[in-house]
């Protein structure tokens, strides 16, 4: 069974059609990305897997149970987890207040517990703490725990986010352009963290323009444009494919890094 089914993954704003009939399968641990140009529907795609658009038509299948019309707490509950193109923090939070928030749904004690600090309460912040740590340790953020989230670089503030992703212990991790913003050497860190965090048992699937990122990273690759799929493979074969090729106006080069 595949861990997630796009089944015909359609939508339209009035008369433009921003996906048609996408469909693809995640069906193993590792690395996937969705690539293509600007406006090829990449976002919109996300959107609608993690429940934040509502579908024309189409489905969309975690572990076998439609998860299509679910909202996205829900989706989140059962695994599905998302970050945004631009980073959403809580800038008054410490570091590790941060990730907590992100560790909500898989904690039960509710709001009397906290306000009473009952056992199972204090257990469950006791791990959650333990749990943040971690996680920043994952990320390289460990030192940061304690300052404020706002004086965080940019480049840190998108690992902040993944190690808040990761707090709520995702068998599927959307990440949407993490690459954004980041230089050089910053993104080549994040390559090695993506492919740690798969080696975890976290499956991967990025939305991603970096190229070199992309390739160097990626197990799997969807090609989107028009909004439409054009292609699916390994990196060799995206790099060889000549509908890829031209999608990306015959810069061959920008494909081989």
């Amino acid at each position: 069974m595949s861990l997630l089914r796009v089944d015909a993954l359609t939508c339209h704003f009035g008369g433009l059609v921003a996906n048609d009939a996408i469909s693809f399968d995640i069906a193993h641990p590792g690395v996937f990305a969705i690539i293509g140009p600007n406006g090829a529907g990449k976002t919109t795609l996300f959107n609608m897997i993690s429940g934040f658009i509502r579908p024309t038509a189409g489905k969309v299948f975690l572990d076998g149970a439609d998860i299509t019309a679910m909202p996205p707490e829900r989706i989140a509950a059962r695994g599905l987890v998302r970050t945004f193109q631009l980073t959403k923090l809580f800038a008054d939070l410490t570091v590790v207040e941060n990730v907590k928030v992100g560790r909500h749904v898989r904690t039960s004690a509710g709001i009397f517990g906290a306000l009473t600090r009952l056992g199972r309460a204090r257990h469950e912040e006791a791990q959650t703490d333990l749990r943040a740590r971690a996680l920043l340790e994952l990320v390289g953020l460990a030192a940061m725990a304690d300052a404020k989230a706002a004086i965080l670089p940019y480049g840190q503030q998108r690992l902040l986010e993944i190690a808040r992703a990761m707090a709520a212990e995702p068998r599927l991790l959307l990440l949407d352009e993490p690459a954004a913003g980041l230089n050089n050497e910053e993104t080549a860190s994040l390559s090695v963290l993506v492919r740690r965090i798969a080696d975890t048992g976290t499956t991967v699937l990025l939305i991603e323009h970096d190229m070199r990122l992309i390739m160097n990273t990626a197990d799997r690759i969807v090609v989107l444009n028009f909004g439409r799929k054009i292609a699916e493979g390994s990196p060799a074969e995206i790099q060889a494919d000549p509908a890829v090729i031209d999608a990306y106006l015959g810069g061959v080069e920008m494909l081989h890094v």
